[in-house]
């Protein structure tokens, strides 16, 4: 009697297998097994083989307990004392799964291309925030040499052509930022707008440069001392804004790292 009992626990249908596995399947043959129609059973993607075949028991498939369990490499045990096969999967610790793992979904095209443009667009504005530092050193440069030398000769290096290309650079930060793509960028996480207050705060700087620059010229060709304080103060106010663009920049690069990943 307990071994019709153990033959009995030993067979366990595919609906309670599917449900512990997410993976068995059950083909039909033309082949026998004491009288059943044989069954082919696969569970991920391999064939179940045991001491017995599964087989068609009036439409229910029945498959041998334990060559499901060597299937799944699960922990198989009976308990004589209730007549009880039991059957534990091993828990998920990273190595393995009894599921296959699910398709990471694709990035939205749309969202990628944003993430494209809103790079570009960092990708210029921290070029033409790079340009501060050489602009304050040519100003620099240009005070010491006619000081010492009395020769304006890198005022006339930073004529109106070498101002000209900063003003072309803003521009067309200004462009970028403007497209339709860029607009709905500014509705996401994405630091567009962010990056265009960065832009526009280089900007000011490069502004207040220039004027000193021009202040200072002045101030050597007329002689008047309100020039100088002019200088004096607009290249400060460069300075202070070129510091926090340069806080900006960073900010914003955090911004767009989180962002994309």
């Amino acid at each position: 009697m307990n071994a019709m009992k153990k033959r009995t626990t030993a067979l366990l249908t595919a609906v309670l297998l599917t449900g512990a596995s997410g993976a068995a399947i059950a083909a039909g043959t033309d082949e026998q097994y004491k009288g059943f129609p044989i069954v082919n059973v696969v569970v991920n993607g391999k064939t179940v083989q045991g001491e017995a075949p599964g087989i068609n028991l009036d439409g229910t498939t029945l498959v041998p307990f334990r060559a499901i369990g060597e299937a799944l490499k699960a922990d198989i045990r009976w308990d004589p004392a209730t007549s009880t096969a039991s059957l534990t999967l091993a828990a998920n610790t990273g190595t393995g799964s009894a599921s296959p793992e699910k398709p990471q979904p694709q990035k939205d095209e749309r969202r990628a291309k944003m993430e494209e443009e809103v790079r570009a667009l960092y990708d210029m504005t921290e070029a033409y925030f790079e340009q501060l530092e050489v602009v304050r050193e040519r100003i620099r440069i240009a005070k010491d040499f006619y000081e010492v030398k009395k020769n304006d000769y890198y005022f006339q290096q930073m004529a109106d052509q070498f101002w000209r290309k900063f003003e072309e650079q803003f521009a067309a930060i200004l462009t970028k930022s403007s497209g339709d793509l860029m607009n709905e960028a500014k509705r996401t996480d994405l630091p567009a707008a962010a990056i265009v207050q960065t832009a526009e705060k280089a900007h000011a700087a490069m502004a207040s440069y220039k004027l000193s620059w021009t202040q200072l010229q002045m101030h050597y060709t007329s002689s008047k001392p309100e020039f100088l304080e002019y200088y004096i103060m607009n290249y400060s106010n460069a300075f202070e804004d070129e510091l926090k663009a340069k806080d900006m920049l960073k900010a914003a690069a955090k911004e767009l790292e989180k962002a994309v990943r």
